[in-house]
């Protein structure tokens, strides 16, 4: 018997089957079991050279910096304390060697009473419970009488020094504020003396004194006084001139100072 073609559905039927499988593979994306299994893992992504650098290479930049500045100035400080060095010891070995200083013995001062003239007046001679010495300038005039000692310069009329000596029973104390009540109503009623300055811390000739700066208001004079007791006479040594000055002061001490009272 002669064979029967295929009709057309059965052919179509047939050729299904191919034409999914072939559409299956000309579309990969499409997913199913087969192809999933093999899919590739995604790989990671490099840095590229515009992304932003790490904090450690910053960090490092900025300690580079650092360095480099400190040992700048370090160089540059070191630098100039050696050309220092150097300049002090050129000028040290250029400066003239000092000499060494000679030492010399000391010189004693002058004594200013080497040329003055020596007066001793003995208690014979004179009311004075005690010996009196002294010494003083060649250029004064030296009067003597029975209860004073006056030297003067007939250049300077008004400047005198005068010794006085009276005999009393009181204590220094006594005598010189009885002297002071006196002097307060001794110019015609009114004072005759006022006290600039009083000390009672002098010793002469080894007696206890009083020393005194003192205005003499009747005669318009200032005066340097001493008042010292030996035995029972008081005596005061004054110095007065119209105006009192260091210089004057200065001879005033050192005439005290020679000043003696002996037996």
């Amino acid at each position: 018997m002669p064979r029967k073609s295929p009709d057309n559905a059965s052919v179509m039927s047939a050729e299904t089957p191919a034409v999914k499988k072939v559409s299956r593979r000309k579309n990969p994306s499409v997913p199913s079991a087969s192809n999933q299994s093999f899919a590739p893992e995604a790989m990671p992504m490099r840095r590229t050279s515009g992304q932003k650098s790490s904090p450690l290479a910053a960090v490092i930049l900025v300690v580079l910096v650092i360095v480099a500045v400190g040992a700048y100035f370090a160089y540059a400080y070191f630098n100039n304390k050696a050309a220092e060095e150097a300049a002090l010891q050129e000028q040290a070995a250029n400066e003239t060697p000092a000499e060494p200083a000679t030492t010399t013995a000391p010189v004693a001062p002058a004594d200013p009473t080497a040329n003055w003239l020596v007066f001793s007046l003995p208690t014979t001679s004179t009311k004075s419970a005690a010996a009196i010495s002294f010494k003083y300038p060649a250029e004064l005039q030296l009067t003597q009488n029975t209860e004073n000692i006056i030297l003067s310069n007939d250049n300077v009329s008004t400047t005198q020094l005068n010794i006085n000596w009276v005999k009393s029973k009181k204590s220094l104390a006594d005598y010189m504020a009885a002297m002071d009540k006196l002097k307060a109503t001794g110019w015609e009623g009114k004072p005759s003396m006022s006290v600039v300055t009083s000390t009672n811390s002098v010793v002469i000739s080894g007696y206890p004194a009083v020393f005194r700066q003192e205005k003499l208001l009747a005669a318009d004079l200032n005066q340097y006084i001493t008042y010292v007791k030996a035995s029972d006479t008081v005596y005061a040594i004054s110095l007065a001139a119209p105006q009192l000055d260091q210089n004057l002061l200065a001879f005033f001490v050192t005439f005290l100072n020679n000043f003696k009272l002996g037996q």
